[in-house]
């Protein structure tokens, strides 16, 4: 959906519509992706005996970014997957219970930061929003694993924040030695 309203401006795209134009586009790809013969009116797209092919060999999962209250409501009506950036395991629990009600099974996945040296465990985005991330010793970091995983984690997908390449090389493997070890 996007949250940059300049990003819009560029594309003299409507902002404040973007939900509404991003759920019926979620609902039009669905339906050209299964039904051999299309027909669709909406708000944003109309079109009629419309036909698509090749169709995907298998269903293609869309998942839904951000934490927003809309973004989890629409991640339970139309996603197949929910994810937040640095969002706290309160928060997670919180967002996966709305989705849950919803009925369907909706996979859950965080991006979330690492910090090998442990100093920065929270931050603001570019949006301005606190971020946390992961931080501290191999123990605390298995410990922050283990509340988003009870939280309702079912992916993890991990940004190792270092200044330089070399510092990187360093922080993955030292990630792979050892943390990655910690949840086999």
């Amino acid at each position: 959906v996007g949250w940059l309203e300049e990003e819009f401006r560029y594309l003299n795209a409507e902002f404040k519509r973007r939900g509404k134009f991003l759920d019926e586009s979620i609902q039009l790809m669905r339906a050209l992706w299964k039904d051999d013969l299309v027909s669709f009116s909406g708000s944003f797209f109309r079109i009629r005996d419309a036909v698509f092919f090749p169709k995907p060999a298998r269903p293609i999962p869309i998942w839904i970014g951000g934490d927003s209250a809309s973004a989890i409501r629409r991640a339970s009506r139309l996603g197949d997957g929910w994810h937040p950036v640095g969002i706290s395991p309160p928060r997670i629990e919180r967002g996966v219970k709305i989705i849950r009600k919803g009925g369907r099974k909706v996979t859950i996945s965080l991006r979330i930061s690492l910090d090998m040296k442990g100093g920065r465990p929270s931050y603001r985005s570019a949006s301005g929003a606190k971020r946390v991330g992961l931080s501290g010793s191999r123990q605390d970091i298995v410990r922050m694993v283990e509340d988003y995983v009870s939280a309702g984690v079912e992916h993890f997908v991990v940004f190792i924040n270092s200044p330089n390449s070399e510092q990187l090389f360093a922080d993955i493997k030292k990630f792979s030695s050892d943390l990655v070890r910690s949840f086999k």
